[in-house]
């Protein structure tokens, strides 16, 4: 039976009234959680958000090449600085599982820019840029299969691809797709790099073990994992009778998290400058170690 407008009203103002009175008894602690979590960490969590600025300060004056080649490399390294600025606002709120997503996505794009760089980088980055073309087709396929089988509607799918033209898109594919993985082309950009060696896509672990990155692989994604897992991040979100519950929470994961991923962010930084100007590159290393040694004197 549909609601008259004073109901309606009543509802809105009761729900209102709950959410205040819920706030009021909560923001308190919730308040000290995050004021304690930002003394303890000061000294990192401020290089962390400095070494944001940073990556945004490059992207905005730092004479990358106007190449549409190395598009690739730009918005890899401007990932790697909002990754960054995404794992120092969930550290300074006490969102730390979240933070430790953010690090392993943090650690990927680190990897793919190790790749692109170590070798035969103008070949690599053809194979990431043209690696969008695979994505759209595989998506435009995906869809194509939907409209056929009656899942999806014919309006639907224009609206999806309204800006998209497809007959280009098929032919561009037609032409790059040999690049790629013939049975899961979309899987990984990488595959050619190694194709003589691995018949299936390669994974990250598989990747990071060819460029030597296999005791950061196990760092990061062990890490990932038992902040995830860990039973005090379990127990902080049970309330005293046994309820979930989301609140803010001070760990020292927070200093370790923050600590591993300034030392990955400035890596990412001064490669990819490095790669452009090695001069500057060298300046930004020696800067590096300056961060660190302010922000995890302690780590």
């Amino acid at each position: 039976m549909k609601e008259s407008k004073i109901e309606y009203e009543e509802l809105m103002s009761g729900i209102d009234e709950s959410l205040d009175n819920y706030i009021g008894e909560v923001s308190p602690n919730f308040k000290a959680t995050i004021e304690d979590i930002r003394q303890n960490n000061e000294r990192v969590l401020s290089q962390l958000l400095k070494t944001y600025y940073l990556s945004s300060m490059l992207v905005d004056d730092f004479d990358f090449p106007s190449d549409e080649v190395y598009q690739g490399i730009k918005v890899l390294f401007s990932k790697a600085g909002f990754s960054t600025l995404g794992i120092y606002s969930c550290l300074s709120n006490g969102v730390i599982t979240e933070a430790s997503s953010l690090l392993r996505t943090l650690f990927e794009t680190k990897v793919n820019i190790h790749l692109l760089l170590q070798d035969d980088t103008l070949n690599r980055l053809s194979l990431y840029n043209n690696f969008k073309t695979i994505t759209k087709h595989n998506h435009l396929q995906s869809y194509e299969k939907k409209m056929a089988d009656g899942e999806l509607s014919e309006e639907s799918f224009e609206a999806f691809f309204h800006d998209i033209d497809i007959q280009s898109l098929k032919d561009s594919y037609e032409s790059i797709k040999d690049d790629y993985h013939p049975t899961y082309p979309a899987n990984h950009w990488a595959w050619k790099i190694y194709k003589d060696e691995r018949n299936q896509p390669p994974n990250m672990r598989f990747i990071c073990d060819k460029l030597g990155l296999s005791d950061d692989y196990r760092k990061i994604f062990g890490l990932h994992s038992s902040t995830i897992h860990s039973n005090p991040i379990i127990e902080n979100m049970m309330t005293h009778d046994g309820n979930l519950s989301i609140v803010p929470f001070n760990s020292e994961n927070i200093l370790r998290l923050a600590c591993i991923s300034l030392d990955i962010s400035w890596k990412s930084i001064v490669s990819v400058i490095s790669y452009f100007d090695e001069n500057y590159g060298e300046g930004l290393s020696k800067y590096s170690d300056y961060v660190f040694v302010q922000g995890c004197v302690e780590f």
